[in-house]
């Protein structure tokens, strides 16, 4: 058999599409050719046919291409704090804006959702409720494992039954987030939710005790309580 008819090309270096031109190559130099191209992939000893120039391609062609790695694909996010949602008191949080932000990053085809730190933000002069400048930045501090507060949904409260919908005040409608405003009008609440929830016997309360029992909480959680009630009572 000719050479020309016959051509043997190493997976490692050539791909499908270049073995392909390589075949359209030689149909142009000798019309007499063989109808099928054969190529092998070096490593496996597989061989594969292409079909001459004006050919339907085989239905199984998809599969002689080599699978890509998910872990080495191109994937494309987001960078949005939750605090940046249009939450409905003044601030976005992990409620329903969260969620439908979610399906929206799915929607578009995004796989990547970046935050900014989740912890505690500074909440005193000049921090203006900056991550970067909250608890978790000072001398001693315990909590850079904790979570915001002010991320804590009412909405979502009222649905696992440990606030009232009466007791949720009047939706602000804010370009910006007036922190210090935002925590007076929140942390009553998230607090009397915490209240409600410890001395109530349902599911969440489980899943809570649960939480606080797991070593890898443990050896945190109690110091960093101690110390944001420290912070917060001698500032």
């Amino acid at each position: 058999m000719a050479i020309s008819q016959l051509c043997l090309l190493n997976f490692t270096y050539l791909s499908v599409h270049e073995a392909y031109r390589a075949s359209l190559w030689n149909h142009a130099r000798e019309p007499i050719a063989a109808p099928l191209i054969s190529f092998s992939r070096s490593r496996s000893g597989v061989i594969f046919s292409m079909p001459s120039v004006g050919e339907d391609l085989p239905v199984d062609y998809g599969d002689w291409l080599p699978k890509p790695d998910p872990k080495d694909r191109r994937r494309a996010g987001v960078l949005l704090h939750p605090t940046s949602f249009r939450g409905p008191y003044g601030i976005g949080d992990l409620g329903d804006q969260a969620f439908e932000f979610l399906d929206w990053l799915h929607f578009s085809g995004c796989s990547v959702w970046q935050v900014v730190p989740l912890v505690p933000p500074g909440r005193k002069a000049n921090e203006e409720g900056s991550p970067y400048s909250g608890q978790v930045k000072r001398p001693l501090m315990k909590d850079a494992n904790c979570g915001n507060t002010l991320l804590i949904s009412l909405d979502e409260r009222v649905k696992d039954g440990l606030l009232e919908k009466d007791e949720l005040p009047q939706p602000i409608d804010a370009e910006l987030v007036n922190f210090s405003a935002v925590a007076d009008l929140k942390d009553p609440l998230v607090a009397k939710a915490a209240k409600r929830l410890i001395q109530s016997d349902v599911e969440l309360k489980k899943q809570l005790e649960d939480f606080s029992k797991d070593q890898n909480i443990t050896r945190w959680l109690e110091d960093a309580a101690y110390f944001a009630a420290i912070d917060d009572t001698f500032n």
